[in-house]
């Protein structure tokens, strides 16, 4: 995958939410695909698939951070790269069961991914 990753898309379940989040951290977020906006939702892949189809990106250009197995399975499902994000989820022990392509266990080491 390339390495600058813009535009950001991002795929949250409360687009309110995610447009605070979005604003408060500044994050150059062009898309948010919510809860709502992809059917069937994660794990099937219309989500992801919907955010390619929105960033115009083939998913082998593209990377898919989550904390949640659904996360891992919806991005490996739409043949995007998969970064399990080990952090504060209350599923690790699922979420270490999927066939995700990387995992980190620090926000910190998504920053290397920005370069």
């Amino acid at each position: 995958p390339r390495s600058t990753l813009f535009p950001y898309t991002t795929l949250f379940r409360s687009c309110p939410y995610v447009e605070r989040i979005v604003s408060h951290y500044q994050i150059p977020a062009r898309f948010i695909v919510g809860y709502h906006d992809a059917h069937p939702i994660k794990p099937h892949p219309a989500p992801m698939l919907k955010a390619l189809e929105l960033m115009n990106e083939k998913a082998e250009d593209v990377l898919s951070f989550g904390d949640r197995a659904i996360d891992m399975i919806a991005a490996k499902k739409a043949g995007i790269k998969a970064i399990a994000c080990l952090w504060g989820t209350k599923e690790k022990s699922m979420l270490l069961g999927t066939a995700y392509d990387q995992a980190i266990s620090s926000p910190l080491e998504i920053l290397p991914y920005l370069q």
